[in-house]
């Protein structure tokens, strides 16, 4: 009997706030603070019916990458009446039901691997994972972003016409001098800039490839870059044309608009391993590929 495959989607954090900090205290982030945040058992965010939490965590050296392995659990809350003594009151019991998705976190590459499931999509585990991160005050505010499947937002251009709006939300790179970031990385630096919105819109058609070229033009390619290394995100809308059956003379073009942003096309790998080190093999393979 084969065992289920389990889904494990890929995000990159981002130190935001203190990203123009000193590299020491950068470094410091990085390989102190945030994996302290995540270990930090007492961390809690809170809301009306339930609580989360991360649970369940070790640590793991796998050659020189360091991990943390754990669980992101949801608490239900539920209010029940109670005899206390000879007398009955309401009590709120606050771990009622546990519901853990389990994740791995690359120390030194800021990159999580996690699962999701019905009560834990992917959106609820990046804003509760980042809430936990974010208690530590010496983080400060950071970005979570999930990486896009390899070639994904290149090849919806492909799929369309007439590109009519581009639009990207970019952050600065904590690895700077790469050289396909340099158009807005450069803008980013010039102007002490923790995240930059950019909005491109032609209703005749934007011009995204190179004359006679299928390459991207630079600044197009530099946007595209980062969003695919999780530094960003971006919408493109566009429309593909076909025609409508008619008399020759008659016949009409007709737009068939589509859309797409760096969420409709997630980053992530199936395995049917059990184990945790087994997993964790799978993880670091899959995390050595986003930096090849």
């Amino acid at each position: 009997m084969s065992l289920r495959q389990k889904k494990y989607y890929l995000a990159k954090v981002s130190i935001s706030e203190n990203i123009f900090s000193s590299m020491e205290n950068r470094y410091n982030i990085i390989n102190e603070h945030i994996p302290n945040a995540i270990l930090n058992k007492e961390s809690v965010i809170e809301y009306d019916k339930y609580n989360f939490r991360i649970t369940d965590t070790q640590e793991y050296t796998y050659g020189d990458e360091k991990y943390i392995a754990g669980n992101l659990t949801r608490l239900t809350k539920m209010t029940a009446t109670i005899l206390d003594g000879n007398q009955t009151r309401e009590k709120t019991f606050e771990d009622v039901k546990a519901i853990p998705v389990d994740f791995f976190y690359n120390i030194k590459k800021e990159v999580v691997a996690y699962r999701t499931c019905t009560e834990i999509d992917s959106e609820k585990f990046i804003d509760n994972f980042r809430q936990i991160i974010e208690r530590d005050h010496r983080v400060g505010d950071i970005k979570l972003i999930p990486y896009t499947s390899a070639n994904s937002i290149r090849d919806f251009f492909k799929e369309l016409d007439v590109v009519t709006e581009i639009n990207f939300n970019l952050i600065k790179p904590n690895n700077p001098g790469s050289k396909e970031y340099f158009d807005f990385e450069k803008i980013i630096d010039d102007n002490n800039l923790r995240v930059l919105d950019i909005n491109m819109s032609n209703a005749n058609g934007i011009k995204y490839n190179k004359e006679d070229s299928n390459e991207f033009t630079d600044s197009i390619e530099s946007g595209i870059s980062l969003t695919e290394s999780a530094y960003g995100t971006v919408e493109v809308k566009g429309y593909v044309e076909t025609e409508v059956p008619g008399k020759r003379k008659n016949r009409k073009k007709k737009k068939n608009f589509k859309s797409a942003t760096s969420a409709t096309f997630p980053r992530f790998f199936k395995t049917r391993e059990n184990d945790k080190i087994s997993i964790l093999e799978r993880v670091n393979e899959e995390i050595k590929r986003l930096f090849l």
